[in-house]
């Protein structure tokens, strides 16, 4: 079964009890000999930071993968471990004492059907971070659909220029940082927690691992249908958590979001919501974008931030109270957000100039994108705003993303549309780029479709106007429209 088969059950079985290993203090030295641990898929954007943040802890870690991309391969190299190349049963010696799954490795992969045979002990990167006693004394976790690396990011940033020094686990990195991973046993850890099963044999969502004083909920749509059965399963994900908040914690949630006002009310601690109508108690106020930042209000304290967009505002305000249940003011949270760099892969300026903005972000998820396109239309409010895009996570039931572009692609005063990215084998669906194509120019909307990413650099060379501003929402390993496209922004 491959892991985009996998569905999620009603039932969760969950085991708290710590494992029976030997744990590494602070100070690198550890209790016994250090352990061996083996990540079967340390090629992740997580799991490359966390491997290195335990090697710095003094665990003996190696691992392996496949097609380990950017940022993951310079942390591995930064970090001094040097990965197999491939899955091979051969990568696993006798000296390994706990084998770490990644959440994309499934029955067949040479490497786990070797840890089954073996009985060598496995465990999933997000269970282990909790069970081997490596997170913060009080842990924040964001959560939502949308905008869990920016806010997380964020956060961490707030807390870091606060003279907190937090360690943080984030599956991206704010721009400037080595890693997206910090693993001290500081007091505070920040974690982006997703809803996603944790891996093979762990079908909790990895966010059930790690225990939070604070929680943050972003937003709830439906999203990884490839994994859940229903928007329905999607929300029950987002209530345990709510349910493992102790009653001295703090649950933050967005109050503009109906499906997160519903599963709020039955919060067992203090909660805190935010939002731009009446129904937030901190009501976000005063936004006014410009060509550099944006500004807001949130309970009486002035903020600005160098990120555009609603989205970004949101985020900002959820992280300034949550931060506030640690003793740092909003007057701190403002002051140190005025410096957030931003996190690696969103909203990054290429170039922003008079004659063209190039903006790249990995915004995939329909409601994103649109989140998207209005942010850039806040900041240039008299430009064309123009769209270079790969579907994503386009498999699943019904058919789902084929139904919500043409809203949020309509806009766009111009759409480079290319055929989907799906992993390797999996069916998607009856998606067709072409069609979102037809249908969002049905609508009113302007999608140019090219079909072949390859295509998509020529496409943009036609479409181009001087002013325009473009987003690119492509792939980052496809380099040759990348490059084309760079080369043709330069003549402009």
């Amino acid at each position: 079964m491959s892991r985009f088969q996998l569905k999620v059950g009603a039932a969760f079985i969950f085991d708290w009890r710590p494992m029976s290993l030997p744990l590494v203090n602070p100070s690198n030295h550890p209790t016994k000999a250090p352990i061996h641990l083996h990540f079967v898929g340390i090629g992740g954007n997580a799991s490359s930071g966390i491997s290195v943040a335990l090697k710095k802890l003094g665990y003996q870690v190696t691992g392996s993968d496949e097609n380990i991309l950017p940022p993951a391969d310079g942390i591995l190299k930064r970090g001094g471990l040097e990965p197999a190349d491939g899955f091979s049963k051969s990568n696993l010696d006798d000296r390994v004492e706990l084998a770490v799954v990644g959440p994309d490795i499934q029955r067949g992969n040479p490497e786990l059907e070797a840890i089954l045979e073996r009985k060598i002990p496995f465990t999933s990167w997000s269970a282990l971070l909790s069970k081997l006693g490596l997170l913060g004394k009080r842990n924040g976790v964001v959560a939502g659909t949308d905008g869990k690396t920016t806010t997380a990011s964020m956060w961490a940033w707030v807390m870091k220029m606060t003279g907190r020094n937090p360690d943080y686990v984030i599956g991206g990195q704010v721009s400037g940082w080595e890693s997206g991973v910090r693993l001290t046993r500081a007091e505070h850890c920040i974690l982006e927690g997703d809803e996603y099963p944790s891996g093979i044999g762990d079908l909790n969502p990895k966010f059930l691992h790690y225990r939070p004083d604070v929680a943050l909920l972003t937003n709830i749509h439906f999203d990884h249908p490839d994994v859940f059965h229903s928007k329905e399963q999607v929300v029950d994900c987002y209530r345990r958590l709510r349910d493992i908040v102790p009653s001295n914690g703090l649950w933050v949630y967005n109050a503009d979001d109906a499906q997160c006002e519903a599963i709020s009310k039955a919060a067992c601690c203090a909660v805190a919501n935010f939002g731009f109508s009446r129904k937030a108690k901190y009501r976000i106020t005063h936004v006014r974008a410009e060509m550099e930042r944006t500004h807001f209000r949130l309970d009486g304290q002035n903020f600005s931030i160098p990120q555009a967009g609603r989205m970004n505002v949101a985020n900002a305000a959820a992280v300034a109270l949550g931060s506030r249940h640690w003793g740092v003011s909003l007057e701190e949270s403002a002051e140190a957000l005025q410096s957030f760099p931003g996190a690696v892969g969103r909203q990054e300026f290429i170039r922003s100039d008079t004659n063209l903005v190039l903006v790249s972000d990995t915004a995939y998820h329909p409601n994103a994108v649109a989140e998207l396109l209005n942010a850039m239309k806040l900041r240039f409010p008299n430009r064309r705003i123009c769209l270079i895009l790969q579907p994503r996570h386009t498999f699943g039931a019904g058919n789902w993303q084929q139904k919500l572009w043409p809203r949020s692609l309509k806009k766009a005063d111009q759409v480079i549309l290319t055929n989907p990215l799906n992993p390797k084998g999996i069916e998607v669906n009856r998606f067709s780029s072409e069609e979102v194509s037809s249908q969002t120019n049905e609508v009113g909307g302007s999608v140019h479709y090219v079909g072949d990413p390859k295509a998509a650099g020529d496409a943009f060379e036609r479409e181009m106007q001087k002013g325009d501003v473009w987003i690119l929402c492509l792939a980052n390993w496809f380099v040759q429209p990348r490059k084309q496209i760079l080369e043709a922004s330069s003549e402009t």
